[in-house]
């Protein structure tokens, strides 16, 4: 028994046989032409929705390599003016040791004051610094507030320890900016454990130094005083633990230069000839701030050429300026370490960002790009196919009943 094929059927087929081979066609046309193999989810939706992902890790990444320039630009202005600071203490502790000289006038030494007081000036606007946005980059989080004020001698802070942070990759986040209390305010005085000083009412031409920690382990926290005194024509000394009221050393001789035990862990030495009454303090260091520190001393080169303070109170205040000076600058290169170390950071992570970057747009062609050999070969047969389809329906089409008798 044969099987006749109805004239719709064949029609029907012919149809959809050429309409197929007309979409195919037009999908490789469009394939080639935007060199795309996906060009919507149809095309492939397995392909399409991992493209997707793909894009979206690689927009990810793309705000990373945004997030790392803008960081980039951000520490090397911090750097810069963390660089210009370093500048103006470095010019700060040479006018210190210049106004140290015995043989400069009082007329020289308030010369030199005015010199500090402009540095001071300098080293307050730049504290005060602004970066491209209009932000201070000094005041932490409460950018909008000028942070440094300095008036008769006091110094105001209007900022917060906040640290911005920007991220650069999923693990990574960098700082942006270093809090002014940081830098200017968190800073130990004296040699950084203790802090010695003359008393303000000696008339002796005795200075005390920086004195120095001979026994770790048995520091506190007890403030104590050297109290020196004239017996009979001969210089004692007595230390006393003015924390407790105990007195440790009672009577001693005075030697200019000796070492001098103060309690168990501290070691200080007073040189020059100390007058009857006079005071050496030796306490543990506290927090300082260079921009009053400058002051004072700005204030006691004043007094000296004024006549209203010795020489000596001078030079201990000069010896105490330089040393909080010291420890200001200290807190300024660990700043500007910190700042070339996380600039390296953020190198090492362009690198790699950069690597991802390349390896998910590799990854992104492989499945969405079109293969151009294989797409010309397609394209080639699908037209060879879609035109025998016609000419085999066009010539199949025109035959009736009459061409089979």
């Amino acid at each position: 028994m044969s099987m006749r094929i109805s004239t719709s059927t064949f029609h029907d087929v012919g149809y959809r046989t050429i309409a197929k081979n007309q979409t195919d066609l037009l999908k490789l046309q469009n394939q080639f032409s935007s060199g795309k193999r996906i060009n919507s989810a149809a095309d492939d939706p397995v392909g399409a929705m991992r493209a997707a992902e793909l894009n979206a890790a690689k927009s990810v990444n793309d705000q990373f390599n945004r997030n790392q320039l803008y960081a980039q630009n951000s520490l090397g202005f911090l750097d810069g003016i963390v660089g210009d600071i370093d500048d103006v203490m470095q010019t700060m502790r040479e006018t210190l040791v210049a106004a140290g000289n015995g043989a400069l006038s009082p007329a020289d030494k308030k010369s030199l004051g005015i010199q500090l007081r402009s540095k001071l000036d300098e080293l307050l606007r730049l504290s005060n610094s602004k970066d491209e946005s209009g932000r201070h980059i000094f005041a932490g989080f409460s950018d909008a507030s000028t942070p440094f004020n300095l008036v008769g001698g006091i110094l105001t802070y209007q900022g917060d320890n906040g640290v911005r942070q920007l991220p650069v990759s999923a693990t990574t986040n960098v700082p942006l900016n270093i809090s002014g209390s940081e830098l200017f305010l968190d800073v130990r005085s004296g040699n950084g454990v203790i802090q010695t000083a003359a008393a303000p009412g000696n008339t002796g031409t005795g200075l005390i130094n920086g004195g120095s920690v001979v026994n770790a382990a048995a520091l506190t926290d007890d403030n104590f005083e050297v109290r020196i005194r004239d017996v009979s024509g001969t210089l004692v000394y007595d230390v006393v633990n003015t924390t407790t009221s105990t007195t440790l050393v009672n009577g001693a001789t005075y030697s200019p230069g000796a070492s001098i035990m103060v309690g168990p862990a501290l070691s200080v030495s007073i040189t020059g000839t100390p007058a009857n009454n006079d005071i050496f303090s030796v306490q543990p260091a506290q927090t300082q701030n260079v921009f009053q520190s400058i002051d004072r001393v700005i204030r006691a080169l004043d007094d000296f050429s004024a006549g209203t303070i010795s020489n000596a109170a001078l030079t201990d205040r000069l010896r105490i300026a330089t040393a909080n000076l010291d420890q200001s600058y200290e807190q300024v290169l660990t700043a500007r370490n910190r700042i070339g170390n996380t600039m390296q950071e953020l190198e090492r992570q362009a690198d790699i960002n950069s690597r991802k970057d390349i390896e998910l747009q590799t990854r992104i062609s492989e499945i969405v790009d079109v293969d151009t050999i294989k797409a010309v070969t397609e394209l080639s047969k699908t037209q060879s196919a879609l035109e025998a389809s016609q000419a085999l329906y066009s010539s199949i089409a025109k035959r009736n009943l009459f061409d089979y008798l």
